[in-house]
């Protein structure tokens, strides 16, 4: 792709060389300078090729490119025997060129006053010289020939006719400039329009690049997003389930001589647990792949599976008491769904870390604008709990909803995990606190 673009790039340099070329053979072909009247036009032809070098390099040097051609044009001016050429339109050609493509604006404007400033003192230098209007510079007064007059001016003894004189001298250089000034002027002015399109161009152009990598940005951000939640429920659900399988594993093995019925209850729990959690890691697959799945797309779990989760919990051997405080109320579906996750991951911890025969309390309490969520329990406290990543998910998950969340001891000496989480706009939460393990029981 790099080769295409320069290939491409040299072509259209050579196209635009050979363009000007055709234009300064065809000025050059359509000059023809008065040589009978005029002997020596070997300087006229030497200052032509000096302009035709400048329209030739007005691409890649537009600066100097103007340059070599007012040098050619002035000394063209100057010739009072040979009038204005086509080859003289080089020099608004030029013109045009520093106005469109040149670095700054302040540039293009100083060319302007620098060709502008030319003509008019090659105006008044044509018309002190003998040979124009009959080579006096007929006007009253004492003053008549142009020279004179200059040398008046200049010695500072102008008389009130030598005043008006030169008044009339100047006068007269802005209108034999009028129309050369008017051609640079129209020069500039297209020069400058096109200079203004190209740069909106280019602005509009990198709008449109800056929105499709912000575009990007977004896409990027928001899968990054799906990514963290898709790894905080396949955590949640694999924790949890693997959890309570081990636990009702060990029941089953420590029963399965005593209790044979017992032992086999435990096991049939497993293969509900296990069931259950493989239903769901094989929906956040489906999520991930972005597929569907008909009958195996189970729904999320929310609020009103938390009877069955506590009773899981309960048949591992670990003691829950659970509690709704307050009238329940249709929550939004990410609050559901965080309020299971959060009861799941803080139970879980409590079968992982507590210790043996600790129990956990939970209680769900529903406001008018806000959910309660307090799971506490009576084991050792913070002994690696807090360094997981079950913790630090409960953390993202009320931080993405704007909720409050306080992890500390409880009053028995175990892990205490209290949130609150909005449920309508008026109600927003901003503060996540950790206690330090530390911390003596409140």
């Amino acid at each position: 792709m790099a080769l295409i673009a320069e290939w491409r790039r040299l072509l259209g340099a050579r196209r635009v060389l050979l363009l000007d070329v055709a234009v300064a053979v065809v000025l050059t072909l359509l000059s023809s300078p008065s040589t009978r009247v005029h002997a020596d036009a070997t300087a006229w032809w030497a200052f032509s090729a000096v302009m035709v070098a400048g329209l030739l390099i007005r691409h890649r040097r537009p600066l100097p490119a103007f340059l070599l051609a007012l040098a050619g044009g002035a000394a063209h001016q100057l010739d009072l025997y040979v009038p204005l050429q086509p080859i003289d339109l080089i020099v608004p050609i030029t013109l045009y060129a520093v106005a469109a493509h040149s670095s700054t604006r302040r540039i293009s404007y100083v060319v302007l006053g620098l060709a502008i400033t030319t003509a008019y003192v090659i105006g008044i230098v044509n018309l002190l010289r003998p040979g124009v209007a009959g080579g006096r510079f007929a006007l009253p007064g004492t003053v008549s020939s142009k020279a004179e007059l200059s040398m008046e001016a200049l010695a500072g003894r102008p008389a009130p006719d030598s005043v008006a004189a030169l008044a009339a001298l100047l006068g007269e250089a802005v209108t034999s400039a009028m129309s050369v000034m008017f051609v640079l002027v129209l020069a500039f002015a297209w020069g400058t329009g096109v200079r203004s399109r190209t740069e909106r161009l280019l602005l509009a152009r990198r709008r449109a690049e800056d929105l499709e990598r912000e575009q990007h940005q977004r896409t990027a951000l928001a899968t990054a997003a799906e990514r963290a939640r898709l790894a905080r429920e396949m955590h949640d659900v694999v924790a949890h389930g693997l959890s309570v399988m081990v636990a009702q594993a060990q029941a089953a093995v420590a029963a399965q001589r005593r209790n044979p019925e017992l032992s086999a209850q435990a096991m049939r729990e497993v293969v509900t647990v296990g069931r259950s959690s493989l239903a769901e890691m094989r929906q956040l697959l489906g999520v991930l792949r972005g597929c569907s799945e008909g009958a195996d797309r189970l729904p999320l779990p929310d609020t009103g599976d938390l009877p069955a989760l506590i009773d899981r919990v309960r048949a591992a051997a670990t003691p829950v008491a659970f509690r709704v405080e307050g009238e329940p109320v249709n929550l939004p579906t990410s609050v559901d769904l965080s309020v299971y996750r959060i009861i799941q991951e803080a139970l879980t911890n409590t079968m992982k870390h507590a210790g043996p025969g600790a129990s956990a309390d939970v209680r769900l309490t529903f406001g008018r604008s806000q959910v309660e969520i307090e799971v506490s329990d009576d084991g050792v406290g913070f002994s690696g709990a807090e360094e997981g990543n079950g913790l630090r998910g409960i953390a993202e998950r009320v931080k993405l909803l704007d909720g409050e969340l306080e992890l500390g001891r409880s009053a028995a000496g175990g892990v205490r995990v209290h949130a609150r989480l909005p449920t309508s706009a008026g109600a927003r939460f901003d503060r996540v606190v950790f206690h330090a393990p530390e911390v003596a029981p409140a």
